[in-house]
């Protein structure tokens, strides 16, 4: 399987992400991973089950560690829009499903509200290089990735949209006991 690489990652201090705007990438080691954002300690996403809207991040750290969620949040520069934009957009949206993934917010946000071409864009490992090469991303931390993160790096899991759809297929089924 294939792989993109990312470097120069540093261990987080969850009380420096109370303020600034990050992307981020949960249960980074799956295929396919979840993408949010994080805007002023404020966590947005869309999910199978429908969105979070500016839910306290500290209230998701407890439940994060206990499961040991591996995640990436790549801190952003440039951004002159936040947290109601990211709504707005948001807005737009259900839930995830039916040729929606996780990723189709963020497309939108980067591509009304920065420079960042995002015309070829299907997956996160199409983003980040477009990300860098506008110079968008500050610094790339992470939080219960010790075993993952080997010399400041770590090494993305590529994947199709066909693994996203049978990703999301899965989440939809009822829980059985």
């Amino acid at each position: 399987m294939d792989s993109y690489c990312i470097e120069h990652i540093t261990a987080a201090h969850p009380n420096a992400l109370e303020e600034g705007t990050y992307f981020l990438i949960i249960n980074a080691g799956k295929t396919p991973p979840h993408l949010g954002w994080l805007v002023d300690g404020r966590y947005y996403s869309l999910h199978v089950k429908g969105k979070n809207l500016a839910t306290p991040f500290r209230s998701l750290l407890k439940p994060f560690e206990m499961q040991r969620t591996p995640l990436l949040l790549f801190q952003l520069q440039g951004i002159q829009q936040g947290a109601s934009a990211i709504e707005l957009i948001l807005a737009r949206y259900s839930k995830v499903g039916e040729g929606i993934t996780c990723l189709h917010p963020i497309r939108d946000f980067f591509k009304e509200h920065t420079p960042v071409d995002i015309t070829a864009v299907h997956f996160v490992f199409d983003l980040l290089p477009r990300l860098y090469q506008q110079n968008m991303i500050a610094q790339v931390q992470h939080l219960f990735m010790e075993a993952q993160v080997q010399e400041g790096q770590f090494c993305l899991p590529t994947y199709t949209m066909n693994d996203i759809d049978t990703r999301i297929a899965a989440l939809n089924q009822p829980v059985t006991t």
